[in-house]
Protein backbone atom coordinates (compact mmCIF):
# COMPACT_ATOMS: atom_id res chain seq x y z
CA UNK A 1 0.00 0.00 0.00
CA UNK A 2 3.09 2.61 0.54
CA UNK A 3 3.86 1.88 -2.88
CA UNK A 4 0.47 2.78 -3.99
CA UNK A 5 0.22 5.83 -2.08
CA UNK A 6 3.54 7.61 -3.13
CA UNK A 7 2.21 6.55 -7.04
CA UNK A 8 -0.95 8.41 -6.12
CA UNK A 9 0.20 11.24 -4.41
CA UNK A 10 2.43 12.24 -6.83
CA UNK A 11 -0.64 11.85 -9.61
CA UNK A 12 -2.13 13.96 -7.59
CA UNK A 13 0.36 16.82 -7.26
CA UNK A 14 0.14 16.93 -10.83
CA UNK A 15 -3.58 17.51 -10.76
CA UNK A 16 -2.82 20.33 -8.24
CA UNK A 17 -0.87 21.99 -11.23
CA UNK A 18 -3.16 21.60 -13.95
CA UNK A 19 -6.78 19.23 -13.25
CA UNK A 20 -6.13 17.56 -16.76
CA UNK A 21 -3.06 15.95 -15.72
CA UNK A 22 -4.36 13.65 -13.29
CA UNK A 23 -4.36 10.15 -13.97
CA UNK A 24 -5.37 8.14 -11.70
CA UNK A 25 -8.88 7.25 -10.55
CA UNK A 26 -11.06 8.00 -7.78
CA UNK A 27 -11.20 4.05 -6.86
CA UNK A 28 -7.35 4.16 -6.35
CA UNK A 29 -7.44 7.01 -3.91
CA UNK A 30 -10.76 5.08 -2.36
CA UNK A 31 -8.11 2.02 -2.06
CA UNK A 32 -5.80 4.34 0.34
CA UNK A 33 -8.95 5.51 2.13
CA UNK A 34 -9.99 2.34 3.30
CA UNK A 35 -7.01 0.74 3.53
CA UNK A 36 -6.67 2.80 7.06
CA UNK A 37 -2.89 1.90 7.59
CA UNK A 38 -1.69 5.49 7.78
CA UNK A 39 0.99 5.02 4.06
CA UNK A 40 -0.20 8.28 2.87
CA UNK A 41 0.38 10.23 6.32
CA UNK A 42 3.58 8.78 7.33
CA UNK A 43 5.02 9.60 3.34
CA UNK A 44 3.52 13.53 3.52
CA UNK A 45 1.66 14.08 6.17
CA UNK A 46 -1.75 14.28 4.10
CA UNK A 47 -4.34 12.74 5.90
CA UNK A 48 -6.01 10.32 2.96
CA UNK A 49 -9.61 11.44 3.98
CA UNK A 50 -8.00 14.44 2.55
CA UNK A 51 -6.40 13.68 -0.35
CA UNK A 52 -9.51 11.49 -1.32
CA UNK A 53 -11.62 14.66 -1.02
CA UNK A 54 -9.10 16.90 -2.99
CA UNK A 55 -8.78 13.88 -5.68
CA UNK A 56 -12.68 14.13 -5.86
CA UNK A 57 -12.33 17.79 -7.02
CA UNK A 58 -9.28 16.92 -9.37
CA UNK A 59 -10.71 14.26 -11.26
CA UNK A 60 -13.99 16.51 -11.62
CA UNK A 61 -11.65 19.43 -12.85
CA UNK A 62 -9.87 17.20 -15.57
CA UNK A 63 -13.53 15.95 -16.63
CA UNK A 64 -14.61 19.61 -16.76
CA UNK A 65 -11.46 20.81 -18.52
CA UNK A 66 -12.39 17.77 -21.35
CA UNK A 67 -15.80 19.34 -21.75
CA UNK A 68 -17.70 16.11 -20.52
CA UNK A 69 -18.59 18.02 -17.13
CA UNK A 70 -20.29 21.53 -17.44
CA UNK A 71 -20.09 24.28 -15.67
CA UNK A 72 -23.30 24.27 -13.69
CA UNK A 73 -22.57 20.50 -12.79
CA UNK A 74 -19.09 21.19 -11.83
CA UNK A 75 -20.06 24.27 -9.67
CA UNK A 76 -22.04 21.90 -6.89
CA UNK A 77 -19.16 20.02 -6.79
CA UNK A 78 -16.92 22.61 -5.52
CA UNK A 79 -19.23 24.29 -3.46
CA UNK A 80 -19.92 20.80 -1.25
CA UNK A 81 -15.82 19.80 -1.19
CA UNK A 82 -15.08 23.96 0.05
CA UNK A 83 -17.63 22.70 2.83
CA UNK A 84 -16.38 19.38 3.42
CA UNK A 85 -13.07 21.14 3.46
CA UNK A 86 -14.03 23.96 6.13
CA UNK A 87 -15.81 21.39 8.10
CA UNK A 88 -13.66 18.64 8.82
CA UNK A 89 -11.71 18.62 11.70
CA UNK A 90 -8.13 16.65 12.45
CA UNK A 91 -9.74 15.83 16.11
CA UNK A 92 -12.07 12.95 14.55
CA UNK A 93 -8.81 11.48 12.39
CA UNK A 94 -6.40 8.64 13.13
CA UNK A 95 -3.48 9.16 12.52
CA UNK A 96 0.04 7.01 12.52
CA UNK A 97 1.31 7.51 16.04
CA UNK A 98 -0.28 9.93 19.22
CA UNK A 99 1.92 12.56 18.05
CA UNK A 100 0.22 15.91 18.41
CA UNK A 101 2.16 17.51 15.21
CA UNK A 102 0.03 15.00 12.89
CA UNK A 103 -3.15 17.48 13.74
CA UNK A 104 -1.02 20.34 12.84
CA UNK A 105 0.21 18.65 9.36
CA UNK A 106 -3.83 17.85 8.71
CA UNK A 107 -4.70 21.79 9.16
CA UNK A 108 -1.98 22.55 6.90
CA UNK A 109 -2.90 19.66 3.95
CA UNK A 110 -6.42 20.90 4.88
CA UNK A 111 -6.00 24.91 3.85
CA UNK A 112 -3.34 23.58 1.06
CA UNK A 113 -6.73 21.63 -0.58
CA UNK A 114 -8.77 24.49 -0.05
CA UNK A 115 -6.31 27.15 -1.59
CA UNK A 116 -6.75 24.29 -5.06
CA UNK A 117 -10.58 24.62 -5.02
CA UNK A 118 -10.27 28.16 -4.57
CA UNK A 119 -8.96 28.46 -8.14
CA UNK A 120 -11.48 26.51 -10.18
CA UNK A 121 -11.89 26.38 -12.78
CA UNK A 122 -9.40 28.60 -14.17
CA UNK A 123 -6.90 30.11 -12.06
CA UNK A 124 -6.01 33.18 -13.72
CA UNK A 125 -9.77 34.56 -13.67
CA UNK A 126 -10.48 32.92 -9.42
CA UNK A 127 -10.33 35.53 -7.39
CA UNK A 128 -7.30 37.74 -6.66
CA UNK A 129 -4.58 36.86 -3.47
CA UNK A 130 -5.93 39.97 -1.51
CA UNK A 131 -9.03 38.08 -1.29
CA UNK A 132 -10.23 36.97 2.85
CA UNK A 133 -10.76 33.42 1.72
CA UNK A 134 -7.34 32.86 0.40
CA UNK A 135 -5.41 35.32 2.85
CA UNK A 136 -7.43 33.18 5.73
CA UNK A 137 -5.57 29.67 4.66
CA UNK A 138 -2.45 30.56 4.05
CA UNK A 139 -2.34 32.37 7.66
CA UNK A 140 -3.49 29.00 8.83
CA UNK A 141 -0.21 27.08 7.04
CA UNK A 142 1.86 29.74 8.14
CA UNK A 143 0.73 29.30 11.40
CA UNK A 144 1.16 25.65 11.35
CA UNK A 145 4.68 26.02 10.52
CA UNK A 146 5.42 28.21 13.70
CA UNK A 147 3.69 25.81 15.74
CA UNK A 148 5.78 22.79 14.86
CA UNK A 149 9.65 23.00 15.27
CA UNK A 150 11.78 23.30 13.28
CA UNK A 151 13.86 20.74 14.05
CA UNK A 152 10.93 18.34 14.29
CA UNK A 153 10.85 14.87 12.15
CA UNK A 154 7.46 16.33 11.34
CA UNK A 155 8.48 19.72 9.43
CA UNK A 156 9.84 18.25 6.38
CA UNK A 157 6.12 16.79 5.80
CA UNK A 158 5.27 21.01 4.92
CA UNK A 159 6.92 21.71 2.06
CA UNK A 160 4.19 20.75 0.01
CA UNK A 161 1.52 23.28 1.71
CA UNK A 162 4.42 25.86 2.53
CA UNK A 163 5.05 25.85 -1.63
CA UNK A 164 1.35 26.83 -2.15
CA UNK A 165 1.08 29.21 0.67
CA UNK A 166 4.26 31.19 -0.79
CA UNK A 167 2.46 31.18 -4.31
CA UNK A 168 -0.44 32.43 -2.90
CA UNK A 169 0.37 35.38 -0.60
CA UNK A 170 0.82 38.63 -1.44
CA UNK A 171 2.36 39.64 2.04
CA UNK A 172 6.61 40.56 1.82
CA UNK A 173 6.57 39.28 5.12
CA UNK A 174 5.10 36.33 4.37
CA UNK A 175 6.71 35.07 1.40
CA UNK A 176 10.63 35.81 3.16
CA UNK A 177 8.82 33.26 6.16
CA UNK A 178 8.39 30.90 3.63
CA UNK A 179 11.49 31.37 1.78
CA UNK A 180 12.91 30.55 5.65
CA UNK A 181 11.03 27.71 5.92
CA UNK A 182 11.81 25.78 2.85
CA UNK A 183 15.26 26.32 3.22
CA UNK A 184 15.38 24.77 6.87
CA UNK A 185 13.21 21.90 5.43
CA UNK A 186 16.10 22.04 1.88
CA UNK A 187 19.22 22.35 4.72
CA UNK A 188 17.73 19.08 6.99
CA UNK A 189 16.98 16.62 4.32
CA UNK A 190 19.84 17.66 1.46
CA UNK A 191 17.17 18.38 -1.25
CA UNK A 192 17.54 21.50 -3.18
CA UNK A 193 13.66 21.62 -5.03
CA UNK A 194 15.31 23.98 -7.11
CA UNK A 195 12.21 24.17 -9.99
CA UNK A 196 9.73 24.69 -6.93
CA UNK A 197 11.86 27.51 -5.59
CA UNK A 198 12.46 29.10 -9.33
CA UNK A 199 8.93 28.95 -9.40
CA UNK A 200 7.94 30.67 -6.29
CA UNK A 201 10.74 33.29 -7.29
CA UNK A 202 8.82 33.44 -10.88
CA UNK A 203 5.51 34.08 -9.33
CA UNK A 204 6.86 36.91 -7.00
CA UNK A 205 8.21 38.37 -9.75
CA UNK A 206 5.52 38.95 -11.90
CA UNK A 207 3.16 39.70 -9.33
CA UNK A 208 3.60 43.15 -9.08
CA UNK A 209 3.87 44.03 -12.36
CA UNK A 210 1.05 41.74 -13.38
CA UNK A 211 1.61 42.17 -17.26
CA UNK A 212 -0.84 40.36 -18.96
CA UNK A 213 -3.99 41.75 -16.31
CA UNK A 214 -4.96 38.51 -14.81
CA UNK A 215 -7.34 38.49 -12.06
CA UNK A 216 -4.72 35.72 -10.38
CA UNK A 217 -1.23 35.29 -11.03
CA UNK A 218 -0.87 31.92 -11.02
CA UNK A 219 1.79 29.69 -10.48
CA UNK A 220 0.14 27.02 -12.47
CA UNK A 221 0.86 29.17 -15.33
CA UNK A 222 4.65 28.53 -15.05
CA UNK A 223 5.19 25.00 -13.56
CA UNK A 224 6.75 23.12 -16.51
CA UNK A 225 7.15 26.17 -18.62
CA UNK A 226 9.40 27.83 -16.10
CA UNK A 227 11.79 24.76 -16.15
CA UNK A 228 11.72 23.98 -19.95
CA UNK A 229 12.99 27.85 -20.08
CA UNK A 230 15.97 26.59 -18.45
CA UNK A 231 16.61 23.91 -21.05
CA UNK A 232 19.28 24.10 -23.77
CA UNK A 233 18.21 22.57 -27.53
CA UNK A 234 13.99 23.42 -27.11
CA UNK A 235 11.71 23.36 -30.05
CA UNK A 236 9.49 25.75 -28.59
CA UNK A 237 5.68 25.73 -30.24
CA UNK A 238 2.35 25.37 -28.85
CA UNK A 239 2.52 21.47 -28.53
CA UNK A 240 5.71 21.63 -27.17
CA UNK A 241 4.23 23.41 -24.43
CA UNK A 242 1.30 20.76 -24.29
CA UNK A 243 3.62 18.12 -24.06
CA UNK A 244 5.33 19.32 -21.51
CA UNK A 245 2.83 20.37 -19.58
CA UNK A 246 0.93 16.73 -19.71
CA UNK A 247 -1.63 17.83 -21.78
CA UNK A 248 -2.61 15.72 -25.07
CA UNK A 249 -0.73 17.16 -28.06
CA UNK A 250 -0.06 16.42 -31.16
CA UNK A 251 3.28 14.86 -31.83
CA UNK A 252 3.64 15.39 -35.27
CA UNK A 253 3.87 19.10 -36.20
CA UNK A 254 6.98 19.81 -37.98
CA UNK A 255 8.63 21.56 -34.78
CA UNK A 256 8.01 18.69 -32.47
CA UNK A 257 9.12 15.87 -35.70
CA UNK A 258 12.37 17.95 -36.73
CA UNK A 259 13.54 17.71 -33.00
CA UNK A 260 12.37 13.80 -32.98
CA UNK A 261 14.60 13.28 -35.85
CA UNK A 262 18.22 15.31 -34.87
CA UNK A 263 17.81 12.97 -31.58
CA UNK A 264 17.67 10.02 -33.38
CA UNK A 265 20.51 11.12 -35.63
CA UNK A 266 22.72 12.54 -32.58
CA UNK A 267 21.62 8.71 -30.78
CA UNK A 268 23.29 6.94 -34.03
CA UNK A 269 26.13 9.23 -34.01
CA UNK A 270 27.02 8.31 -30.14
CA UNK A 271 26.43 5.27 -30.09
CA UNK A 272 28.75 3.93 -33.32
CA UNK A 273 31.64 6.79 -32.64
CA UNK A 274 34.50 5.57 -30.92
CA UNK A 275 37.71 7.42 -31.42
CA UNK A 276 40.62 7.39 -34.71
CA UNK A 277 43.70 9.46 -32.79
CA UNK A 278 46.79 7.57 -32.75
CA UNK A 279 46.83 6.39 -29.35
CA UNK A 280 43.17 6.79 -28.12
CA UNK A 281 41.94 6.41 -24.58
CA UNK A 282 39.11 6.44 -22.14
CA UNK A 283 40.07 10.06 -21.58
CA UNK A 284 39.75 10.90 -25.10
CA UNK A 285 36.62 9.09 -25.66
CA UNK A 286 34.67 10.34 -22.42
CA UNK A 287 35.65 13.80 -23.31
CA UNK A 288 34.11 13.18 -26.60
CA UNK A 289 31.03 11.77 -25.55
CA UNK A 290 30.84 14.82 -22.91
CA UNK A 291 31.00 17.30 -26.07
CA UNK A 292 28.03 15.12 -27.77
CA UNK A 293 26.00 14.97 -24.59
CA UNK A 294 25.92 19.13 -24.15
CA UNK A 295 25.27 19.19 -27.20
CA UNK A 296 21.67 17.55 -27.68
CA UNK A 297 20.50 17.58 -23.84
CA UNK A 298 18.90 19.99 -21.97
CA UNK A 299 21.34 20.30 -18.58
CA UNK A 300 24.54 18.78 -18.04
CA UNK A 301 25.66 19.80 -14.84
CA UNK A 302 29.30 19.96 -14.35
CA UNK A 303 31.71 17.92 -16.53
CA UNK A 304 31.95 14.43 -14.84
CA UNK A 305 28.25 12.92 -16.47
CA UNK A 306 29.41 9.40 -18.07
CA UNK A 307 26.90 7.64 -20.03
CA UNK A 308 27.42 4.13 -21.71
CA UNK A 309 26.24 3.25 -25.31
CA UNK A 310 23.82 2.54 -26.67
CA UNK A 311 21.87 5.51 -24.89
CA UNK A 312 18.49 6.40 -26.65
CA UNK A 313 16.21 9.69 -25.89
CA UNK A 314 12.94 11.22 -27.74
CA UNK A 315 14.11 14.40 -27.83
CA UNK A 316 16.97 15.24 -25.50
CA UNK A 317 16.34 18.59 -24.23
CA UNK A 318 14.08 17.45 -21.85
CA UNK A 319 16.69 15.63 -19.51
CA UNK A 320 18.30 17.40 -16.78
CA UNK A 321 21.39 15.81 -15.37
CA UNK A 322 23.00 16.52 -12.20
CA UNK A 323 26.47 16.15 -11.38
CA UNK A 324 28.62 12.89 -11.76
CA UNK A 325 26.15 11.15 -13.50
CA UNK A 326 26.57 7.51 -14.69
CA UNK A 327 25.13 5.09 -16.54
CA UNK A 328 25.86 1.67 -17.81
CA UNK A 329 24.91 0.12 -21.13
CA UNK A 330 21.43 0.39 -22.91
CA UNK A 331 20.20 3.25 -21.40
CA UNK A 332 16.60 4.45 -22.54
CA UNK A 333 14.93 8.19 -21.58
CA UNK A 334 11.81 8.89 -23.21
CA UNK A 335 11.34 12.77 -22.56
CA UNK A 336 8.12 13.67 -23.78
CA UNK A 337 7.95 15.01 -20.20
CA UNK A 338 10.94 16.79 -18.21
CA UNK A 339 12.78 14.20 -16.44
CA UNK A 340 15.25 15.22 -13.58
CA UNK A 341 18.13 13.45 -12.60
CA UNK A 342 19.66 14.47 -8.93
CA UNK A 343 23.59 14.72 -8.10
CA UNK A 344 26.02 11.71 -8.08
CA UNK A 345 23.23 9.39 -9.50
CA UNK A 346 24.39 5.90 -10.82
CA UNK A 347 21.99 3.72 -13.44
CA UNK A 348 22.70 -0.16 -14.06
CA UNK A 349 22.37 -1.52 -17.41
CA UNK A 350 18.90 -1.60 -19.07
CA UNK A 351 17.14 1.31 -17.28
CA UNK A 352 14.32 2.70 -19.21
CA UNK A 353 12.91 5.67 -18.28
CA UNK A 354 9.38 6.39 -19.78
CA UNK A 355 7.99 10.02 -19.90
CA UNK A 356 5.25 9.23 -22.71
CA UNK A 357 1.86 7.82 -23.00
CA UNK A 358 -0.99 7.15 -25.01
CA UNK A 359 -4.57 7.93 -24.96
CA UNK A 360 -6.57 4.84 -23.60
CA UNK A 361 -9.71 5.24 -24.57
CA UNK A 362 -11.15 2.63 -26.94
CA UNK A 363 -12.88 4.97 -29.55
CA UNK A 364 -10.20 7.43 -29.42
CA UNK A 365 -7.16 4.63 -29.95
CA UNK A 366 -9.46 3.27 -32.71
CA UNK A 367 -10.23 6.92 -34.27
CA UNK A 368 -6.40 7.88 -34.14
CA UNK A 369 -8.22 11.28 -32.47
CA UNK A 370 -8.97 12.38 -28.91
CA UNK A 371 -11.10 15.15 -27.50
CA UNK A 372 -10.74 17.25 -30.53
CA UNK A 373 -7.10 17.07 -31.19
CA UNK A 374 -5.41 16.27 -34.19
CA UNK A 375 -4.18 12.56 -35.58
CA UNK A 376 -1.30 11.42 -32.97
CA UNK A 377 -2.24 13.17 -30.00
CA UNK A 378 -0.33 11.76 -27.22
CA UNK A 379 0.36 12.90 -22.89
CA UNK A 380 4.05 13.10 -21.04
CA UNK A 381 4.53 12.91 -17.63
CA UNK A 382 7.29 14.67 -15.68
CA UNK A 383 10.03 12.45 -13.93
CA UNK A 384 12.13 13.22 -11.59
CA UNK A 385 14.73 11.03 -9.74
CA UNK A 386 16.51 12.11 -6.63
CA UNK A 387 20.24 12.60 -5.60
CA UNK A 388 22.59 10.08 -4.46
CA UNK A 389 20.29 7.28 -6.31
CA UNK A 390 21.45 4.14 -7.41
CA UNK A 391 18.99 2.06 -10.04
CA UNK A 392 19.60 -1.55 -10.61
CA UNK A 393 19.74 -3.25 -13.88
CA UNK A 394 16.45 -3.55 -16.03
CA UNK A 395 14.33 -1.00 -14.11
CA UNK A 396 11.56 1.14 -15.58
Amino acid sequence: MFSISCLAWLDALRGFSGAEKIAYSDSVRRCILDAHDGSLETLVGCPSEIFFEIGKVLTAGKEHFNGTLAMEDFQPILDASEAYLRSWSPELASFPTPDPEWRLLADAYRHASILRVLRFPEPLKSCPPEEPVIKESVAAILDVAARIPMDSPFYKRLLFPLFLAGAETTSPHQYHYVQLCISEIKRSTGFQHQAMTDLLKKVWEVRPKNPEGWRNVSWTEWEQLALARTLNHVPWSEQYERMISGMLYDSFVPELSSARFKARAWCHNYNNHFPVETSPDFESLQKHRLGLLYNVLGHVEGDEAFIEPPFFVDYGCNIRLGARFYANFNLTILDCGIVTIGDRVMFGPNVSICAATHETEVQSRRDNIDEGGEKGDAGAETVKRGERLGLEAGMM
